[in-house]
């Protein structure tokens, strides 16, 4: 083998290496890219339950009736 081969090879695993460490690189930007995505949908998770609870039907909607003043006593309904 002469220096020439030797110098080509150790010139192709170099650039093997080069090739592996910037696709380490890459992956290792889109793994924190997704993380952070992660993160933010969780938080927007935690915020959209947060306003559900907000939203959720009140007794008097889940039994049907839609005027709460059907639940008051007769005599207080127009003493509002």
């Amino acid at each position: 083998m002469s220096s020439e081969d030797g110098d080509m090879e150790n010139q192709a695993e170099l650039e093997e290496k080069t090739r592996l460490i910037n696709q380490v690189l890459e992956l290792q930007h889109t793994l924190e890219d997704l993380s952070a995505r992660v993160d933010a949908v969780k938080e927007e998770n935690l915020k959209l339950k947060s306003e559900n609870q907000v939203l959720e039907p009140r007794p008097y909607q889940r039994t049907g009736l839609t005027d709460p003043l059907i639940l008051l006593k007769p005599e207080t309904r127009f003493c509002l």
